[in-house]
């Protein structure tokens, strides 16, 4: 009996096994199939495609062919979006895309200053045509840069099912100022800092817009909690105020009113209020856009 039970047990294992192995064959022959399938259409686009065609020379200049099948699976992918959904794991695509490609540049100029000491950074206007939405900035003149065009953007969302991509785009529009690595609330002393906007009406509006896109689908809830994390920090953390100390006050109390927030972001806002009741003991200062306020990457050089 045990050696019978024994016997329906391996055979009953060996069915199991031969189903997953099956299994296996069918996912990696489908898997196969895709990646043919794909290599074809990118193949069909690059010999078919007439902006591909006329700047397929200046691609392979700074890119691989990683990088150049990359740019042509964006273009495919921009052109077959049908709602917020696609959209929505587009922009991500992009995102991811766009720190490839500068990866590969900032290697780019480095192989080009090791053969020539002498060697000067051109501008790559033509990028924006062949992958629309992006854009490739020269950088004080040492560096290349990626920035969204999200006007562009803007148009491609507009013909997409659903309001939630629009809606989002908008906000990246309120947030983001074109060709620059800080936020558009922020007035920059350099690229990395500058005093803030706060009491201009920015951090309530985008705020306001925050909650409206969230209002359509949470489908960019990722994006949004980074935004939200950065204005949060601006009107609890920050230093440096370009408007008056009652601009500021009287923004923060409409941000209080006029926007839904956590008890906990409502309780932070308060107690931000009665800082600025005594600027000098939090090292707050305000006016900065008329009088020379200190930065802390000033005070760090000593300056």
């Amino acid at each position: 009996m045990f050696f019978q039970s024994l016997f329906q047990w391996s055979v009953a294992t060996l069915g199991v096994l031969t189903l997953l192995s099956c299994r296996k064959n069918v996912e990696q022959t489908t898997s196969s199939s895709l990646e043919v399938a794909h290599n074809e259409a990118i193949a069909a686009h690059k010999s078919s495609d007439p902006t591909y065609l006329k700047y397929e020379d200046s691609l392979q200049a700074y890119f691989g062919d990683l990088e150049i099948d990359l740019i042509i699976h964006y273009q495919q992918q921009q052109a077959q979006l049908k709602n917020s959904d696609d959209f929505a794991v587009f922009f991500r695509n992009t995102t991811t895309l766009k720190q490839s490609l500068v990866k590969r540049l900032r290697d780019y100029l480095v192989e080009q200053r090791n053969k020539d000491k002498n060697f000067v950074i051109h501008p790559i206007p033509w990028f924006k045509e062949i992958a629309k939405g992006m854009e490739i900035v020269v950088m004080h003149d040492t560096t290349y840069e990626i920035f969204l065009d999200y006007q562009v953007l803007e148009s491609i969302a507009e013909k997409t099912e659903g309001n939630a991509d629009d809606e989002f785009i908008k906000l990246m529009e309120l947030c983001y100022k074109p060709h620059s690595y800080l936020p558009a609330w922020i007035t920059p002393v350099s690229d990395f800092d500058g005093c803030s906007q706060l009491g201009s009406g920015k951090h309530l509006e985008a705020l306001k817009q925050i909650n409206l896109t969230l209002s359509h689908h949470h489908l960019f809830m990722r994006e949004i909690a980074k935004i939200k994390n950065m204005l949060m920090s601006d009107l609890l953390f920050k230093k440096q105020y370009c408007e008056s100390s009652k601009k500021v006050i009287e923004e923060i109390q409409k941000i209080i009113a006029e926007v839904e927030l956590k008890e906990s972001e409502i309780k932070m806002l308060k107690g931000r209020l009665q800082q600025f009741s005594d600027p000098k003991k939090y090292n707050i200062q305000f006016n900065c856009s008329k009088s020379n306020c200190i930065y802390f990457s000033e005070q760090e050089k000593g300056v």
